[in-house]
This record gives C-alpha cells, structure tokens and sequence, in this order.
C-alpha cells in the first residue's frame, strides 16, 4: 500500500504541468506514514517480543497520539 502512494507520488510529479509538488505532497505523506508505522510496529514487535502487552500498549499510544495530532493540526485550520 505504501508503495502504490510512493508509485502515485512519483506519477503525479511527473505527469503533472502546473504545479505538481502541491498534489503529489498528498500521496507523499500517505506513503510515508504508512511506511512509517510499518517500520514502528516492526521496532515495537522486535523490542517486545516476549511481553506483547506492552507491545499493544505502545502501539495504541502512538496510533491516539498521530490522531490527536492530526486532529489538532486539523483543528488549527
């Protein structure tokens, strides 16, 4: 999924005449945090592999700290 994005990114950056960097940005950053979390589960995982609790709690904690980020970035708009 990260790397349809990155494709679609590239794509529109190419194919696109005027002003391609403010779309492309869209389909950048929705690769990138998916590739994120990706590699971020995989450090979480590797980190906790024998006490998955806290694996899930870690997990849980960054997924509600990005939507409140989000969220209030959103909100400041």
């Amino acid at each position: 999924m990260a790397i349809s994005r990155r494709l679609a990114f590239l794509l529109l950056l190419s194919l696109k005449k005027n002003d391609p960097v403010a779309v492309a940005k869209v389909f950048f950053a929705a690769g990138a945090g998916a590739l994120g979390f990706g590699i971020f589960r995989l450090f979480l995982f590797d980190a906790f592999r024998d006490n998955l609790v806290w694996f899930s709690s870690w997990e849980e904690a960054l997924e509600f700290l990005t939507v409140a980020g989000i969220g209030a970035s959103l909100w400041a708009l």
